[in-house]
């Protein structure tokens, strides 16, 4: 008996586990993402990147945790002399997931894309 309840039981667990992992590893890609365009809309915002070389930056960056593709915008916006530059960085969804058949099949409302924006003051 106790081996039919074990074998009734066992999908649910994996299908648990593997959640668990596919959630931890999309929240790992996330702080990564965060992590980069921080850093890379920092160096913009004092000389230190010139925009220009921001994508090429922030893809070297990224091929270090994935190697999922991304698309970099840039942008700044001046109000009363203040200039903000702010940075978008979107990775398609499929791309970062490790059970990406299975989860598409299960989760069919999943984003097409993880996008993150840092926005900083330039000096």
């Amino acid at each position: 008996m106790g081996a039919v309840e074990f074998a009734l039981m066992i999908p649910f667990i994996l299908l648990l586990i593997i959640g668990i992992i596919e959630m931890s590893n999309v929240y790992f890609i996330r702080n990564q993402l965060s992590e980069i365009a921080r850093d890379a809309t920092r160096r913009l915002a004092v000389d230190a990147l010139e925009a220009t070389e921001v994508e090429g930056y922030v893809l070297r960056r990224l091929a270090e945790t994935t190697d999922a593709q991304a698309r970099v915008w840039v942008t700044e916006t001046e109000v009363d002399d203040i200039v903000d530059v702010s940075l978008s960085l979107s990775v398609p969804f499929a791309d970062i997931l490790l059970f990406d058949q299975m989860i598409e099949s299960i989760w069919s409302s999943a984003p097409e894309t993880l996008t993150v924006s840092a926005t900083m003051m330039k000096h």
